[in-house]
């Protein structure tokens, strides 16, 4: 199998097949940007379908923003880690796994999706033909996800045989193609589930729907494509070969495009082992990681300096600190603590207090100091004694 590679006196083409070889889109998703007056040539906003285009000459923007058409094709393998979205962009802010990789990678789009809490393998490319042939309901291309559950499940129990007899979702009819037990871990069992369809949240609606929720998962495999060997977080692009099986498992045996990518493992931001010693297990809140503390200033109040650590602390005067704090403490006529005087109590004042708790007590006394302390004498005591004693039938008069 050869590679494909264009000339520079190539023959023109459709505009949407040129927005989905330049990685812009898929064709479909192409042909919806035309309808809606997004793609202009030459200046000029075209909505019609059909139109050809030059792919080195030929002026095309997509949202005022021009279209470079390269030849050179990325294929980037992702371990995609939970907390993260399968998109390009998420207007409720949240990381996505275009966030996740480094800047300096060429603009890829994801094939296929996986939701926010999943994890697993992840196709990204440019090559606009191989996604839309990849996630096209009739190619059929084989998805392994490995599902864990809470309870015991065994093979060839009746909740298994309904995921492979089929469920009628609010979408439609679905089936397993393949269910087999690997593990029971003495509370929960982890399942290996085949499809050859791809919908949203397939597997959780079918787990859900036999009333066994995921409380995770993780794919492992996509057509040909398989996660061994890549951690968590991890990235690396397709070899030539995986390639060539790629589009030989879809019926191509044409030329190849032209493969760019470099050998070897890396890592999206935050999972690297050499980034943290406790390197991250989910994507979760990294997306403003870095902007946070420059955002939380510049929310603070409009400063000539760059960070908060470079913004001097605020000192308050001897006059102004005193003055504030007691204006908070209490309302008093006297505009500084320094000027309210403060509150001596003289003995008399003191034993005047005394005698009004004392007068609650029907206390003939005035203070407590005239207030005699009672004695016990010898009689009352024994006496006493012996009023308790009785009360628990005690034949003795006294405690002696």
């Amino acid at each position: 199998m050869t590679k494909k590679r264009l000339s520079h006196d190539a023959e023109k083409m459709r505009l949407q097949k040129f927005l989905s070889l330049a990685g812009v889109a898929s064709r479909r998703h192409a042909e919806e940007m035309i309808r809606a007056g997004r793609v202009k040539i030459s200046g000029r906003v075209v909505t019609e379908m059909g139109v050809l285009v030059h792919p080195t000459k030929s002026k095309v923007e997509v949202d005022n923003k021009a279209v470079i058409f390269q030849e050179e094709r990325n294929y980037i393998l992702f371990h995609k880690p939970a907390g993260c979205i399968t998109s390009l962009d998420d207007p409720e802010g949240r990381t996505t796994v275009i966030d996740l990789l480094p800047k300096s990678l060429p603009r890829v789009y994801p094939v296929g999706r996986l939701d926010y809490d999943s994890e697993g393998l992840l196709l990204l490319t440019n090559d606009g033909e191989l996604a839309y042939k990849l996630s096209h309901p009739g190619s059929n291309v084989p998805r392994v996800y490995h599902v864990k559950v809470r309870g015991e499940l065994k093979d060839g129990s009746a909740v298994l045989e309904r995921l492979k007899t089929g469920l009628e979702l609010e979408d439609g009819f679905v089936k397993a193609d393949r269910v087999a037990v690997l593990s029971f871990t003495g509370n929960n069992t982890w399942l290996e589930i085949e499809l050859h369809i791809g919908r949203n949240r397939i597997v959780r609606r079918m787990m859900e729907e036999v009333n066994f929720p995921v409380m995770k998962l993780r794919r492992v495999s996509f057509g040909n494509l398989s996660l061994d060997g890549l951690p968590l977080g991890g990235f690396r692009d397709l070899s030539e070969t995986e390639l060539r099986e790629t589009y030989k498992q879809l019926g191509e045996t044409g030329p190849l495009p032209e493969r760019r990518g470099k050998d070897g493992i890396r890592f999206a931001r935050g999972f690297s082992p050499k980034d943290r010693e406790h390197p991250r297990q989910s994507a979760h809140n990294m997306r403003h990681d870095e902007e946070r503390p420059k955002r939380t200033f510049e929310r603070g109040e409009n400063s000539e300096f760059s960070s908060r650590e470079e913004r001097p602390r605020r000192r308050f005067t001897e006059d102004e600190r005193p003055k504030r704090r007691f204006e908070r403490k209490e309302r008093s006529e006297f505009s500084t603590q320094e000027e309210a005087p403060r509150r001596i109590n003289d003995g008399d004042e003191r034993s005047r207090r005394t005698f009004e708790r004392s007068d609650r007590r029907t206390s003939e006394f005035s203070s407590r100091d005239e207030r005699p302390r009672r004695q016990n004498d010898g009689d009352e005591r024994p006496r006493r004694t012996f009023e308790r004693s009785d009360r628990r039938t005690s034949e003795f008069s006294s405690r002696d």
